[in-house]
């Protein structure tokens, strides 16, 4: 059965944080929020979930997935 329904960006901005981690069945390692679960649930996209489950299962470490530092800030002396 396929939940598509439209929703709208009120419904999604209540999402601020979590009360609740829920952890994924293909890759344990990951756990989503409550806004994640609320957009899998009621949008129908657990698909989503799992190719970011995926993804994550074969990034490596502090390579794929780091974000660089923000050099904007710093002054010509630092860098």
């Amino acid at each position: 059965m396929t939940n598509t329904a439209t929703l709208s960006e009120v419904q999604l901005r209540q999402f601020t944080g979590s009360e609740n981690w829920y952890r994924h069945g293909i890759n344990r390692a990951v756990l989503f929020t409550d806004g994640a679960k609320f957009l899998a649930d009621q949008g129908g996209a657990y698909w989503l979930l799992d190719i970011i489950s995926v993804c994550i299962r074969t990034a490596t470490p502090r390579q794929d997935l780091s974000i660089p530092p923000d050099r904007s800030t710093q002054s010509d002396s630092n860098r």
